[in-house]
Order: C-alpha cells, then structure tokens, then sequence
C-alpha cells in the first residue's frame, strides 16, 4: 500500500511537471512572437527580460524561433501600398503579395529599383507600376517597388536606411524566407543597386544590374566604393550595345576592375539593343536559373568588408567593423581594381577592411586600419563543443571554448528578425 502510495506522489509530481514545463513553454512561444513585432527601444529590452526570466534552454529557444513564430493571416494582398517617414520625409513604396499567399509559407522576395529617379514627385514609381501591372493570382513571390525621387535618390544613405525599414516591415507581417531577398535594379535603379551592396551586403542573395551606370557611383554618391564589397552577393549584369546613355562599351571596363577585385558577376551585353529591357525574353531562362542557383549562405566561410561609417556600415553578416584606427593606411587607395574615389573629393575618407576565412572552429582575420572587431559566432556554423581561436595578421587573438549566450540570441534576433542567421555569442576582439 505505501509503495502505491509512493508511486502515485511520483506520478502526480511528474505529471505536475510536465504541465509547468507545457505553461513555461506556450509562455515563452508567446514571447518570442512578441519580441518579433517590437524590435525598437524598450520594448523589445523589456520583452527580452522577460524571456530570460523564465530561464529557457537556449536549443530550445532557437527553435522557437525558427519554427514558432506567428504570422497573421488577415494581412493585405494584391497590390498594396505604404506610405511613412525615413529621415522626416515621407517615402512611397508598393508592396505586391500574392492573392494566395499563406502564412505558414516561406515567400521569396524581389526589390526593383525604378530608373528615372531625377525628377520631383515621391510617388514617381506609381505611374508606371500599377494595380494592372502584375497577376496576383499567379505570383509566387512578393514584389517590392520602392520609391526614389530628388529628395531621396539610390545613391543616398537614406536609401540605404529605406530598404532596411522595407524589409524590416516586410518581415514582421508576412513570412518571407530571409535567404532569398533578392535585389534588381533598372538604368538609375541599376546603378543604385551597386551603392547599396558598396553599403549593405547582409539581406541580399543575389543582385542584378539591368543597363545601369556603375562607373557613376562614386560621383553622384560623393563616396568611396569599394569593390571588394561587391564580392559578398552574385550578380547579374545586363547592359546593350545601343544604349545612348550607358553603352556596354562604356561599362564593361568596371567590370573587368570587379573582376580583377575577384568578383564572378555573370556579365551579358545585348547586341543591337538601346536603353531598354526589349532583350529580356532572350534571357528569361538564365535569369530564373540564376535566382535558383543562388540562395544566401548566412555562414560564409570567406566574408570581406570594407568600410568608413563603422557606425552605420560596418557590418556584413556575421562580422563587424567596430572600430577603425585613427592613423590611416592609403596604400590600398592607389590600387585602382580595388577602390573607387570621386574625382572631386579633395582628401581621402579613412577606411579600414576586414577579410576573414574559416576552417572548422579556426577563424583567421586580416585587417587594415581596423582597431576593433566583432565575430558573431553561431553554433549552426561552429562546434561550441571545441575550443574556437581566432588569428588576427597571423597572431594569436583568441583561443577558448565560449557558451551559448541566450541574451546575445535574442539581441541578434530582435535586430535583424531572421530566423536563419542566429547567434550564440559575440567575440570582440581588439587590436
């Protein structure tokens, strides 16, 4: 009898168990899905908290995050338009969402910068990209047109700040799969699309380049491009033979300097055809083949970044820039395949880069003019299991076994909302 009585205690506290774990559980589901709608200021501090209060095992809560975030089903489909504030002025953008689309669906996404962009009206992109413009019923990706007038041209940062808000956004309503964000431009559009990924390298899986003027940017930009930065995302470049603004002939020496900075763009110019996107048809196949072939790699093994604004710009992917040194090394300005300079810029910005390559739980690091840098390490990509070391100019920085750090976890996650990128621990290292 007492040994029955004993067996149903540990039954009851057993059972017991199980049903707090259950509520600790939906507890912390909960949470994470709240964390991914309030990603600013002391919201989102105060909703981490609050989960590391309950004191989750970090595997688990990794897979929350990749499997249990909610997504609404009563959003907008068809064509949608939004309209906010970057910098105290109002952007335009249209957004169009397949009418089937379903929230338990991971969705690709294409961002088109329109060419154009040189005049005064915000809503410019609306006159040409229309209700009509699409089939909603038949897309099988999301489409976004983002707007660029004088006010806010390609080539700007606040651009740069514009598509960061758009994706954000885009992210926290519908479920897109955040390793297949692709970004094209056209003529103006085209020839922001290399600004950008001088500036952002980190959402994009692949970039294409329709008749733009790559050779323009650093003077309507008044920045340093640096070509290396184009390495980070595959690209596609189309220009035309017949082309009076931008002529293949005119282009196809910047590329052979992208090259020469290890680039592999695929490079296509369209005999016959002026600035327009007639030749499309012929070359229907190799782009979708393209977009297949390429889906982004969080975890590159071999990830380079040059940068001025460390503040701003200083990241890609899983590595950062935090701080540059304040005596400069010029060397790598005189080496034309690798940096472009205004021509009107009368003293050269300093810059630093990084380059770092892996081989199992072994990380080497080689910078210039870099003072501070950051590994954000993941364990999907390293054995935390092992001891990490880093060698930074071929000297020792780091050598150590480190623990998965939940805060570092949802810090990275209530930053950048992708479910695919996820962090464990972050490893500074200083020079």
């Amino acid at each position: 009898m007492r040994r029955y009585s004993f067996l149903l205690i540990v039954a009851g506290f057993i059972l017991n168990n199980s049903f707090a774990q259950l509520s600790d559980n939906k507890v912390i589901d909960s949470l994470v899905n709240e964390l991914w709608v309030n990603t600013k200021g002391y919201k989102s501090s105060r909703i981490i908290k609050k989960i590391e209060k309950q004191n989750p095992q970090f595997d688990y809560l990794t897979c929350v995050i990749k499997n249990q975030i909610k997504f609404p089903g009563n959003v907008k489909k068809g064509f949608v338009e939004w309209e906010y504030e970057i910098d105290s002025i109002k952007h335009y953008c249209i957004v169009i969402i397949p009418n089937n689309y379903d929230p338990a669906k991971k969705y690709a996404v294409t961002v088109f910068l329109h060419g154009a962009i040189m005049n005064l009206n915000p809503r410019y992109v609306s006159t040409f990209i229309t209700p009509t413009s699409y089939n909603p019923d038949s897309l099988d990706r999301i489409i976004i047109y983002p707007a660029s007038w004088m006010q806010s041209l390609w080539w700007n940062n606040r651009q740069v700040e514009n598509l960061k808000y758009i994706i954000e956004r885009l992210k926290k309503n519908y479920n897109i799969d955040e390793n297949n964000i692709h970004l094209s431009g056209y003529s103006d559009g085209a020839t922001g699309s290399f600004y950008q990924a001088n500036m952002n390298g980190t959402p994009w899986a692949t970039i294409r380049s329709y008749i733009g003027n790559p050779n323009g940017v650093a003077d309507l930009s008044n920045q340093n491009i640096f070509l290396k930065n184009f390495n980070s995302v595959p690209w596609l470049i189309v220009n035309t033979t017949n082309d009076k603004l931008f002529p293949a002939s005119e282009i196809t020496p910047f590329i052979q300097r992208m090259r020469m900075a290890g680039n592999t763009a695929y490079y296509y110019i369209m005999e016959g055809y002026g600035h327009d996107l007639n030749w499309v048809p012929l070359l229907k196949d190799s782009i979708r083949n393209f977009l297949s072939q390429n889906i982004r790699n969080p975890y590159s093994s071999e990830i380079y970044w040059r940068t001025e604004n460390t503040l701003k710009y200083g990241r890609n992917r899983w590595v950062i820039i935090d701080k540059l040194k304040k005596n400069t090394n010029t060397s790598a300005y005189n080496d034309i395949t690798e940096i472009l300079v205004p021509y009107n810029r009368e003293s050269i910005n300093l810059s630093g880069f990084i380059h770092v390559t892996t081989t199992g739980n072994i990380i080497n690091v080689t910078t210039e003019n870099v003072e501070q840098y950051t590994l954000l390490i993941s364990p999907e990509q390293f054995n935390f299991n092992k001891p990490i070391t880093v060698y930074t100019n071929e000297n020792l920085s780091f050598e150590g076994e480190i623990e998965k750090n939940m805060h570092t976890l949802l810090k990275w996650v209530s930053r950048d909302l992708d479910r695919t990128m996820l962090f464990g621990y972050e490893l500074k290292i200083r020079l």
